[in-house]
């Protein structure tokens, strides 16, 4: 369902970017590049559902500020990174990516609602 679309959606980009440091033809990383980019267009829906479900509505601008702005820094920061990276190597920049993403796509996919719920006895 939902969970295995996040899953998806947001571990095949870090497979591409893995694919990404190996190959050596300009035109196929071209393509490679804009797979990924859709790929993480794809995610932006299912990420704003995720928020709409657990966000209380009341606080829901608020919490999307805060969450905008901390995406923000983490880009920023992690753009300074990765660029220093490049410079020592993109194919070294793409692989630390892919396995970053890969990771984070594993260990912070979201529960199913029901491990979420608290029973009456708790």
């Amino acid at each position: 369902g939902e969970r295995n679309a996040m899953l998806v959606a947001t571990g095949v980009p870090g497979v591409l970017y893995l694919v990404m440091a190996v190959v050596t033809n300009p035109v196929l990383a071209v393509v490679l590049f804009i797979v990924q980019w859709g790929m993480v267009q794809v995610a932006i829906p299912l990420f704003s559902g995720l928020y709409n479900e657990h966000i209380e509505e009341g606080s829901r601008a608020t919490t999307l500020s805060l969450i905008s702005g901390v995406v923000t820094i983490y880009i920023s920061l992690g753009g300074i990174v990765l660029g220093w990276l490049a410079g020592i190597s993109l194919a070294m920049m793409f692989a630390i990516l892919g396995v970053i993403i890969i990771a984070g796509a594993i260990l912070v996919r979201p529960f199913p609602s029901s491990s979420l719920a608290m029973s009456d006895d708790h």
